[in-house]
C-alpha cells in the first residue's frame, strides 16, 4: 500500500488530465468540468507520456459538484539561512495536514504553489531536520514564508497547458474530496 512517484496524466476524450504523483495509494483529483471519455483502467499502454513503470490504474470519474467551496493556494518559500547557497534534498514538510513538496534548489529559495487548500499559518516558521519529511540529518534549516491568495482551487487536479506549466487560474488540492465544480477522479 505506496503511492507512485510518475506525474500520472490520463487522456480522457481530447483532453489531457493530470493526477500527478502521490505518496498513497489513492488520489481523488478535480478539474474543470466538460472532461469526459476518461479509460477505466490505466497503465503503461494508455499513460500519456512513455514511462514504462508496472503499475496499473484504476480510474473512476465521479459526477459534476457545485462550486461552492473555492480554496485558496498559496506561495510556499523556503529559504536556506545555514548558508548562503542551495540544498541538494528533495525538501518536503507538513503543512495543515498536507505534504509541501519543495525540492531541491540551485538557489538559497525556492518557492512553489500549495496544490492544496492552504491557511497562512499551516507551515512551521522554521523547517530543519527535526520536522521535515525523508530522515535526512544534514546541518540545513529554512524560513518558511506563506504568501497570499494567488487563486482559487477547487478540488485536486492541476490543469496543465501544452508545455505542463500550471494553467493560471488551475484547480488543485490534495487529500479529502470537497464540493467543486468539477469532474474527480481516483487512481488507486
Amino acid at each position: 500500500n505506496h503511492g507512485w512517484g510518475m506525474n500520472l496524466r490520463i487522456k480522457c476524450g481530447t483532453d489531457t488530465v493530470t493526477i500527478g504523483n502521490s505518496d498513497r495509494q489513492t488520489k481523488t483529483v478535480y478539474s474543470n468540468a466538460g472532461i469526459k471519455g476518461c479509460p477505466s483502467n490505466v497503465d503503461k499502454n494508455s499513460w500519456v507520456g512513455g514511462d514504462r513503470y508496472g503499475d496499473r490504474f484504476d480510474i473512476t470519474m465521479g459526477p459534476c459538484q457545485s462550486e461552492q467551496a473555492v480554496q485558496c493556494r498559496r506561495t510556499v518559500t523556503a529559504t536556506r539561512l545555514d548558508a548562503n547557497h542551495g540544498w541538494g534534498m528533495p525538501l518536503e514538510f507538513v503543512c495543515g495536514g498536507n505534504v509541501v513538496h519543495i525540492g531541491s534548489s540551485g538557489s538559497r529559495d525556492k518557492s512553489i504553489t500549495s496544490t492544496f487548500k492552504l491557511d497562512g499559518d499551516d507551515c512551521p516558521a522554521r523547517v530543519d531536520k527535526s520536522n521535515w519529511r525523508g530522515g535526512h540529518t544534514y546541518g540545513d534549516w529554512f524560513s518558511v514564508d506563506v504568501g497570499p491568495c494567488v487563486g482559487a482551487a477547487l478540488g485536486d487536479a492541476v490543469e496543465y497547458d501544452h508545455e505542463d506549466k500550471p494553467k493560471l487560474g488551475s484547480k488543485t488540492k490534495l487529500g479529502k474530496k470537497t464540493d467543486a465544480s468539477a469532474n474527480t477522479w481516483k487512481a488507486w
